[in-house]
This record gives structure tokens, C-alpha cells and sequence, in this order.
């Protein structure tokens, strides 16, 4: 765990960056993950990889939505004055806030790198469980290195990893 710059507690995870943490959601609508105040929702586009860290089991699934949130609904009819830069400081990450969901497809082994056979998610992970932007080796995990009896077809949004 880290404090963030804004003085709000992140989770640091072994690999990714850290992204937010689990709030809701289903297997077939998606999992919902509120953001950390440090982390962007200009930064995470839709189809980009996310390791959902849970309980017993590890996540591997894509973003299909990004969206702002916000605690009361008379922020989105009355907007604060934002004249004052402290205010939007203030209400970013608090009041306002942004979600992204995720479609799990994948359990990872609980140990990032260890080889395991991979399984379909048929489950979805715990409220408050930590989520993360996949690592290269997450994705190298998932599709593979290239190798002779494998070839590159490209590389993830936002990543360096060939796929």
C-alpha cells in the first residue's frame, strides 16, 4: 500500500500499475473497478488488459467501458465553481470519480509468472479486490512468446508486449 499524491491510499501491485478496486458488477455485465484518484480515465482505453488481484483467484480480463461517477447527483446538474483549481483538486477522485469495467475472461495462476494452465472465468472476484493494468508478462502468459512454432500478430493497445 502507498498514499497517493492527493493523500488517498493506492495498492501497489506486483507487475501492473494499479488502477482502483472492485465496487460491483456481474460475469456477464462486467466488474465494476472505482478508480484510484491518481489514475486517469484518459489513460485506460476500452480494449486494454486488467488483472483483477481477488481473494483466491487472479483475473485476467479487458476493459469494454470507461465512465465518470459521481457521489451526489447535483454535481452533474450544478457544477461546482471551478475558478479555483483547489475545488476541482478537491472534488477529483472524492465526489467525482471515474469506473471502468472489465470483462473477465481468464483465471491466472495466483503467482504472476508460475506456469499453470489457464481456465475460463466462471466467477468474478470479491468486493474490493485490487485491480491493475496488465504486465507484459501477464499478456506473455496469456498469448505466448513468440517462438519457431509461434509467430507475432501485434501488440495490445498501450503496450509493448507482441502478441
Amino acid at each position: 500500500m502507498s498514499t497517493s499524491d492527493k493523500g488517498a491510499l493506492t495498492f501497489d501491485l506486483p507487475g501492473g500499475v494499479s488502477l482502483g478496486v472492485v465496487v460491483g458488477g456481474s460475469l456477464s455485465e462486467g466488474i465494476e473497478i472505482k478508480l484510484n484518484d491518481d489514475a486517469s480515465v484518459e489513460d485506460i482505453p476500452v480494449g486494454s488488459y486488467v488483472v483483477i488481484q481477488g481473494e483466491k483467484k487472479r483475473f485476467f480480463g479487458m476493459v469494454n467501458e470507461v465512465r465518470l461517477a459521481t457521489t451526489d447527483a447535483r454535481l452533474r446538474t450544478t457544477p461546482a465553481n471551478l475558478t479555483a483549481p483547489y475545488v476541482a483538486e478537491v472534488l477529483s477522485g472524492t465526489a467525482a470519480y471515474g469506473t471502468i469495467t472489465v470483462r473477465p475472461r481468464l483465471l491466472l495462476p495466483m503467482i504472476a509468472g508460475v506456469e499453470a494452465d489457464l481456465a475460463p472465468a466462471r466467477t468474478v472476484p470479491a468486493h474490493f479486490a485490487r485491480a491493475s493494468k496488465a504486465s507484459n508478462a501477464d499478456v506473455a502468459q496469456v498469448f505466448g512468446v513468440e517462438d519457431d512454432r509461434h509467430f507475432a500478430v501485434g501488440t495490445p493497445l498501450d503496450m509493448e508486449a507482441v502478441v
